[in-house]
C-alpha cells in the first residue's frame, strides 16, 4: 500500500515531464537542444521502469500476483518482444532476432502478459550489457516444457556472481549500477514470475564471452505445432545475411518450411531463392542467365535496398525485424511464383509520435492538476481535436450536459466531485436519455496497484490510461475509442450548402442582438442552442437508423427550427432536405443525409462557441 501511494505521487509530476519532453524532442530545434530534450525523455522512461519494477516485485512478494490461463502463441510473444526492443538494439548496432524451433506449439495455455514480461526482462538485461554483436532469443519445446533462452554476446558474468544474480536489488558488480543503470530488479522479477508458473530459470556465462539465460516452464498444449514439413526436393535457399542472430532466425524458419539452406560459406549456385542483407548486395550473382529471385532483408528506411529494388537488382524487400507469419507468407508466394514486384512485405511504420489527425472530434479533459491538464490539451490540439477543459468532476458533468463530447479524459482524483462520481452521474443521465447515447470516458490515473486500481470499471468508465502516458498511448487510446465511429465528414460533398453562404446569417444574429435592448437575450439564445442541440441531434441520428419516417421527419424538423432560429441556414437547409425525403416516402439514403446534417451542425456549433466566448 505504501509503495502504491508513493508510485501515485511520483507518477503525477512525471506525467507532465515526460509528455512535454516528447513534444520538445519533436520540435524544430538545433541538434544540441534536441539532444537535451531526448535525454529528458530517456531519463523519464528509466525512472518509470524503476517505479514499475519496484511495484511488480512488491505485488509478487505480498501474494497479489494473479496468473491468467488463456490461449497463447509462443511465436507471437517472441516476435512481439523483438519488435519491442528492435529500435533500441538497432541504435546500438546490435543484431536482435528470435529463432523458433519447428516443434513449438502454435498455442499453449498461459499468461501472455507475464510470459512477455519475463522474456522482455531477459532481453532488456542482455541489451544493457551487450555492446557488440547480437542478442538471440530462442524458443524450444521438449514435449513437456517450453524453453525460452536469451543469449547475448556481452561482457559475461563471473562464476562467483551467478549465485546472487536473481536476488532483488542485486547486480553482479555494484559498479554496474553506476555504468549501466537499473537497480537489479529485472532478473528477480523474471525468476519470481517463472516460479509462479511452476518453472525454473538459470544462467550460464563466461566473462568476456557473453551469457545465456534460460526459462523452462511446463505448459499445456492447446494447438500442436504444424505438421513437420519434409525437405522440398531440390529447393534450396541461399543466405547472405549480416548478423549471426538474424541469420540463425531466418535459417531455422526456412528449414521449418522445408527448404535446404546454403550459408555464407557455401556457393549460391543452384539456389532457388537468395536472402541478402543490404551490405552484402554485391555478392549477388549477376542478372545474366537464370538468376533466382533475390530478397533483401533490411530495416525500415534503409536506402540501398530500395535503390536495388528500383534498379531490378533484387525482387522484393523483407523488412526487419523478422515476423514469422510474414515470412511464411513470403515463402508461400515463392512457391506460387507470385514473388516478383515491389511488395515490401512486412513493411512497418516507425513513426516517432502520433501524426494521425482526429479533425472534427470534440474532447472534454477533466483534471484538477493544471500541468496535467495543459499537457493533454496541448497533445489533443496537435491532433486537430477541439478541446474543452474542466477542473473538477462537477464542472465536467456540466460541460458534458452543455455539449456532449466525442470522448472524455477524466482524472480520477479531483476536488468537489472526483472522476468516479462524475462518471457515475453521467452514466445515470445517459440511462434516462431517450436518445440512449454513450460518451466514452477514459480514466486518467496514477494508481497501478492497491484498492483504487480497478475502480474506474465500477464507475462505468470505458478505459484507462496510467500516468505518465506517452503521445503514442494517447493516440492509440483515441483510435480504439473512435474505432467504428468515423468523423462526421465521411468525404461527403457539402458544396450545395457551403459555397459563398456563411455558416451563420449575420442579419439574424444582428436582430437577436437588438431584441430586448441588451446582449442578455443574445447570450441566452446561444446558450440554449449549445445546450439543447446535442440531445436533439442524438434523437434524429437514432431515428435515422429506424423505420419510423414520421418520427424522423418530426425530429429533423425540430433540428431545422433550432438552426433557423440561430441563423444557421446551411444546417437548416440540410435538415429540410432530409425532412422532405422522409415525409414524401421516396427512396433515399438517410445515412448520407444525416452525415451532411451532422457536418453542418458541427460547423455551426463551432461558430456558436466562439460567439458565446465573446458575448
Amino acid at each position: 500500500s505504501f509503495l502504491a501511494t508513493v508510485s501515485h505521487e511520483i507518477r503525477t509530476p512525471l506525467n507532465g515531464l515526460m509528455v512535454m519532453a516528447e513534444l520538445l524532442a519533436g520540435a524544430d530545434f538545433d541538434s544540441r537542444l534536441q539532444r537535451y530534450a531526448e535525454v529528458i525523455v530517456k531519463s523519464g522512461q528509466n525512472l518509470l521502469t524503476i517505479i514499475n519494477d519496484v511495484l511488480d516485485l512488491s505485488k509478487i512478494e505480498v501474494g497479489k500476483l494473479e496468473l491468467e490461463s488463456i490461449p497463447v502463441d509462443p511465436t507471437e510473444i517472441a516476435d512481439y518482444v523483438v519488435n519491442l526492443f528492435w529500435e533500441r538494439a538497432n541504435a546500438k548496432d546490435l543484431d536482435l532476432a528470435a529463432r523458433v524451433a519447428p516443434n513449438v506449439p502454435r498455442s499453449i495455455a498461459g499468461d501472455q502478459v507475464k510470459l512477455s514480461q519475463i522474456l522482455s526482462n531477459l532481453v532488456n538485461n542482455a541489451l544493457k550489457f551487450t555492446e557488440l554483436g547480437q542478442v538471440l532469443i530462442s524458443v524450444q519445446y521438449d514435449g513437456k516444457c517450453l524453453t525460452c533462452g536469451v543469449t547475448g554476446s556481452g561482457i559475461g558474468i563471473p562464476g562467483d556472481k551467478l549465485k546472487t544474480l536473481f536476488a532483488a536489488f542485486s547486480q553482479a558488480d555494484q559498479s554496474i549500477t553506476r555504468k549501466f543503470g537499473g537497480i537489479g530488479l529485472g532478473l528477480a522479477i523474471a525468476k519470481r514470475l517463472t516460479e509462479a508458473m511452476g518453472g525454473t530459470i538459470h544462467a550460464i556465462s563466461e566473462p568476456g564471452k557473453g551469457s545465456t539465460f534460460s526459462v523452462r516452464i511446463p505448459v499445456t498444449v492447446l494447438t500442436p505445432p504444424a505438421a513437420a514439413v519434409p525437405t522440398i526436393s531440390g529447393l534450396r535457399a541461399g543466405l547472405r545475411i549480416a548478423g549471426l542472430a538474424t541469420q540463425s532466425a531466418h535459417g531455422t524458419a526456412l528449414l521449418s518450411s522445408g527448404y535446404g539452406v546454403e550459408t555464407a560459406s557455401e556457393s549460391l549456385a543452384g539456389c532457388d531463392v537468395i536472402f541478402v542483407s543490404p551490405a552484402l548486395l554485391e555478392q549477388l550473382p549477376s542478372r545474366g542467365g537464370q538468376r533466382p529471385p533475390a530478397i533483401c532483408i533490411a530495416p525500415h528506411g534503409e536506402n540501398r535496398s530500395s535503390a536495388a529494388l528500383a534498379a531490378g537488382q533484387i525482387d522484393d524487400i523483407l523488412m526487419l525485424p523478422l515476423n514469422h507469419q510474414v515470412f511464411r507468407s513470403m515463402l508461400e508466394r515463392l512457391r506460387t511464383g507470385k514473388l516478383r514486384g515491389p511488395s515490401l512485405l512486412g513493411s512497418q511504420k516507425h513513426a516517432a509520435g502520433p501524426v494521425i489527425s482526429f479533425s472534427g472530434r470534440h474532447v472534454l479533459v477533466a483534471d484538477d492538476n493544471s500541468i496535467n491538464r495543459e499537457v493533454i490539451v496541448e497533445v489533443l490540439r496537435r491532433m486537430d481535436i477541439s478541446v474543452e477543459a474542466a477542473v473538477d468532476g462537477r464542472e465536467a458533468v456540466e460541460a458534458w450536459r452543455r455539449r456532449k463530447p466525442d470522448l472524455i479524459f477524466m482524472d480520477c482524483g479531483m476536488p468537489e466531485m472526483d472522476g468516479y462520481a462524475a462518471s457515475r452521474e453521467i452514466r445515470a443521465h445517459e440511462a434516462i436519455d431517450i436518445a440512449g447515447g454513450h460518451t466514452p470516458i477514459v480514466a486518467l490515473t496514477a494508481h497501478v496497484a492497491g484498492t483504487d486500481a480497478a475502480d474506474w470499471q465500477k464507475a462505468g468508465m470505458d478505459a484507462y490510461m496510467t500516468k505518465p502516458f506517452t503521445l503514442r498511448a494517447i493516440a492509440d487510446c483515441l483510435e480504439r475509442c473512435f474505432a467504428g465511429k468515423p468523423a462526421v465528414d465521411h468525404h461527403i460533398t457539402v458544396e450545395m450548402y457551403s459555397g459563398s453562404e456563411p455558416v451563420l446569417d449575420e442579419p439574424v444574429l444582428d436582430e437577436l442582438r437588438t431584441i430586448g435592448g441588451s446582449n442578455n437575450l443574445f447570450k441566452r439564445v446561444l446558450d440554449l442552442f449549445a445546450g439543447r442541440m446535442p440531445q436533439a441531434v442524438d434523437t434524429a441520428e437514432m431515428l435515422s437508423h429506424g423505420q419510423d419516417m414520421t418520427a424522423l421527419a418530426d425530429a429533423v424538423h425540430a433540428l431545422k427550427s433550432m438552426c433557423a432560429n440561430i441563423g444557421a441556414k446551411r444546417a437548416a437547409s440540410a435538415c429540410n432536405d432530409l425532412e422532405l425525403a422522409a415525409r414524401t416516402g421516396g427512396v433515399f439514403d438517410a445515412a448520407s443525409h444525416m452525415a451532411i446534417i451532422l457536418h453542418e451542425i458541427r460547423v455551426a456549433m463551432a461558430q456558436v462557441e466562439r460567439l458565446r466566448m465573446a458575448a
